[in-house]
């Protein structure tokens, strides 16, 4: 298995409950196709280096898992 890591940044105009699904989203992904995920980092709201679409500011979640991406070890 290959070992991954995902950094998601999420537009700081969401509400908490909504930050929580659009994280549970990607992870429902990578689960959905065989990933596992083996760590998790919510670093929290940041400043982004530039402005993505007028946003100063983002909330940066990181994931990170294991997945085969040649067959279904």
């Amino acid at each position: 298995m290959r070992h991954y890591e995902n950094l998601v940044i999420v537009k700081p105009t969401l509400t908490e409950e909504e930050i929580k699904n659009t994280i549970a989203l990607v992870e429902e992904v990578i689960t959905a196709n065989g990933g596992e995920i083996v760590a998790r980092d919510a670093m929290g709201m940041k400043k982004l280096a530039y402005p993505i679409e007028k946003n100063a500011r983002g909330y940066f979640y990181v994931m990170y898992y294991n997945c085969c991406t040649c067959c279904n070890c």
